[in-house]
């Protein structure tokens, strides 16, 4: 009898043999003993005995963070796989068998099987397989199954097979050949789901046997070879999102916290974030599970960015619709309007600078810049009003009244300056203070009160400290 390894999510099965040899099953989480037997007795129901469950996915497990190898997302946008398995079941390979039918996959839900597959490999070529993922490839409002065969125990070979399911049956949206067998052929543990237009509609990336680069696409009813070219770069720029920077005060330190947001129309997901830095290195940085903290210092960046060790990173990035928090850090530099670079995931994770600085997504936000040394109130001054006037361009400052009225008071601090008016210029800031208190959260953003508070009070200690300076002891 033939050995079959076959791997399913993150549960390994060994088929042994069949009959009196008997088979070894390895459960992944969600799915119960009595769920094979349940399965099993509904297809020996349906199908007779010559089909043995030796695997199955449990859809509603397999979509929460698990220690599991799917290279794709698992996902049910339309609800359809609620409640619903995903079996395998292996046909009887014994030698000169007269019931020798293949490998199958089902739909199971409700003690009912919704669907089955038609026989998907024979054992002269299969030598076990995987379910890889489960999304909508197409936008065609339909989730779709991919499922992956190896081809050979000493093989390098997959073959992919993609079924749409809409709630009651799946159907194969794959080009075949005339024996019915799929024609998505790649070199094993090579595809990797990517978006060439973008346009949301996905292509499968791979390599042929000899490792030249392949490119399955849909054409409108089926995946596959439909001649379309790898662009140089993949573009990493096609989301909606949004940076919001807070930064309070930790041991006497500024600290910036950052959320991102991204939107739900968005057409991919996150993979990295930066913030140029103008300021010593950072200190105390918190970064989001499974990510890593990666300082450019050659292009002055503070980054963040998905874990390369990850052997499945679609939980780790910020898919459309979903906020993340956990990016922050203290610093002695203060806060002034700064680039943000945002790089989108267009399949495998992408490490190359260029592509952060030119293939993502570019916008304003708080980062920190060192002060000025030595200290001149007067320049300081205008750098409170350039930042000022910055503020309320961004959007920052949301009332016009507010934006003149701040303004107004920056011109007083510096008419005082220029009469050596210490501690009137000094009560100038605190007067300008005070308003930035009063509004923020109002007409003030988290970012225009971060910039403007902070280095409003960096320019009161200094007056303070030039107007009471402590007595040298003698």
């Amino acid at each position: 009898m033939k050995s079959l390894i076959f791997i399913i999510s993150w549960l390994t099965v060994v088929v042994l043999g069949r009959g009196s040899v008997g088979y070894a099953q390895i459960r992944e989480p969600g799915v119960r003993q009595i769920d094979y037997e349940t399965i099993q007795n509904s297809l020996d129901q349906k199908k007779g005995s010559g089909y043995k469950v030796i695997g199955i996915v449990n859809f509603d497990s397999a979509q929460t963070p698990a220690p599991r190898i799917f290279e794709k997302p698992v996902r049910d946008p339309y609800g359809t796989l609620k409640n619903c398995y995903l079996f395998f079941a292996s046909g009887d390979f014994s030698s000169g068998s007269k019931n020798n039918r293949g490998e199958i996959i089902g739909i199971y839900k409700a003690r009912h099987i919704l669907w089955l597959s038609s026989p998907l490999a024979t054992p002269i070529n299969f030598s076990g397989g995987k379910f890889t993922g489960s999304l909508d490839l197409n936008k065609d409002n339909k989730v779709d199954l991919i499922i992956t065969l190896f081809s050979g125990m000493r093989s390098q070979k997959e073959v992919l097979w993609i079924y749409s399911w809409d709630g009651s049956t799946a159907s194969p949206i794959v080009d075949t050949d005339a024996k019915g067998r799929s024609n998505l052929t790649i070199r094993r543990g090579s595809s990797e789901l990517i978006d060439i237009e973008p346009d949301g509609i996905l292509e499968i990336k791979g390599k042929d046997i000899e490792g030249n680069p392949i490119v399955y696409s849909w054409n409108g009813q089926k995946y596959g070879d439909w001649g379309a070219l790898l662009p140089q770069k993949l573009p990493r720029d096609h989301f909606n999102a949004q940076v919001q920077a807070n930064i309070k005060t930790e041991h006497d330190h500024p600290a910036y916290f950052f959320t991102i947001h991204n939107q739900a129309e968005s057409l991919q997901s996150i993979e990295q974030f930066a913030v140029k830095n103008l300021s010593i290195a950072p200190k105390n940085v918190i970064k989001p599970e499974n990510w890593d903290f990666n300082p450019y210092v050659k292009y002055h960046l503070i980054s963040w960015q998905v874990s390369n060790f990850l052997v499945d990173h679609p939980d780790a990035l910020i898919e459309q619709g979903k906020t993340i928090s956990s990016f922050s850090f203290t610093t002695n530099g203060l806060p002034r309007p700064a680039i943000f670079y945002l790089k989108g995931n267009n399949g495998k994770l992408s490490f190359n600078t260029k592509d952060l600085i030119t293939n993502s997504v570019k916008g304003t936000t708080l980062g920190p810049y060192d002060p000025p040394k030595p200290f001149d109130a007067g320049v300081f001054t205008d750098s409170l009003y350039s930042f000022t006037r910055q503020a309320c361009d961004l959007g920052w400052v949301t009332n016009k009244g507010i934006c003149r009225s701040l303004q107004a008071k920056l011109d007083n601090v510096q008419r005082q300056l220029k009469a050596r008016k210490t501690k009137t210029a000094a009560n100038g800031i605190q007067s300008f203070i005070h308003e930035v208190e009063a509004q923020k959260g109002k007409h003030l953003t988290s970012e225009g009160y971060g910039l403007l508070y902070f280095n409003a009070r960096y320019l009161l200690d200094r007056l303070n400290k030039t107007q009471y300076p402590k007595k040298e002891r003698l």
